[in-house]
């Protein structure tokens, strides 16, 4: 199976895991814009989060995880949508 997410294209560098701290579907859009302008369609998020961010109380934190090419991505994401980021250094996706 092709580590590609898009077969057409080149394979994808290594994907990095970032959790992004969110209370809004708002936030969970501007993140997911953000992607978009960065990597166009060479990312992913978890699955489900809008369903899960409808479902909890207001203001209760949602914590979606995100993988992204470049490194440099959180500290853009924490600092434009001022929203907590945590990495994951453990995981390395297609290492």
């Amino acid at each position: 199976m092709s580590k590609s997410l898009n077969p057409l294209r080149k394979t994808t560098p290594d994907l990095h895991r970032f959790y992004v701290q969110l209370t809004t579907t708002a936030q969970w859009y501007a993140v997911m814009r953000e992607c978009r302008a960065w990597f166009g369609s060479d990312w992913r998020t978890q699955p489900k989060t809008r369903r899960r961010l409808q479902r909890v109380w207001e203001h209760t934190p949602v914590e979606a995880w995100f993988e992204v090419p470049n490194p440099e991505w959180s500290t853009w994401i924490a600092t434009k949508l001022a929203l907590q980021v945590r990495s994951d250094t453990k995981h390395q996706v297609n290492k």
